[in-house]
């Protein structure tokens, strides 16, 4: 077997992997890989994915070979997702070759905010939303409560690496619950505003 094959592999299997845990969607994950693997000189690239894991299969002068990747949930990192896809263009365009693609792919790093700097953000643009529809002070205040502790649970849950879709069913639940308070309770001019515009 090419050890060329093996490393192009490695390469795409982690670039796909890195794609997968940040957030990256189905189709950009597997069109990214197959673009590495052929700019990398691979005959042929196939790829599969499942909801936490990835398989890869390369093939390169009658000899293939198939890796299998698990992809835990990281969080939706944008900042990870352009990186590899600019180093998938660089090796298309010719500027890299996989030893150094595969340098600059182990150089990413992703870049976190501050939690807190994150939740307050989320309640304010979820607020200015219910603002912008026409709510009052009230349902303002209402709907940056919500949104802010529906980001808070998000963000627990996320650290205990459940599954993204628990995480999703249990965050929304959470946000209808506390805006459910303001309709409820009549709170505000227009309480039914925060059921549109929790996070």
């Amino acid at each position: 077997m090419d050890t060329k094959q093996r490393a192009v592999s490695r390469l795409i299997a982690q670039a796909g992997q890195m794609l997968h845990a940040h957030g990256a969607e189905s189709a950009l994950i597997g069109g990214i890989m197959q673009r590495i693997g052929l700019a990398c000189g691979m005959d042929e690239v196939e790829v599969s994915l499942t909801a936490n894991a990835l398989v890869v299969t390369t093939l390169y002068k009658d000899h293939c070979i198939t890796t299998t990747r698990r992809c835990p949930d990281r969080g939706i990192n944008m900042r990870v997702i352009t990186e590899v896809q600019r180093i998938c263009i660089m090796l298309e365009k010719g500027i890299l070759n996989f030893e150094l693609a595969q340098t600059k792919l182990d150089n990413i790093t992703p870049e976190r905010y501050n939690r807190w700097l994150v939740v307050g953000m989320i309640g304010l643009s979820c607020a200015s939303f219910s603002h912008l529809a026409g709510g009052d002070l009230q349902v303002f205040i209402m709907t940056f409560i919500a949104s802010a502790l529906g980001m808070i649970v998000r963000q627990e849950i996320g650290h205990r690496h459940f599954n993204p879709l628990l995480n999703f069913a249990v965050t929304a639940f959470v946000t209808s619950f506390i805006s459910a308070q303001a309709v409820v309770f009549q709170i505000g001019n227009q309480p039914i505003l925060l059921w549109h515009r929790r996070y």
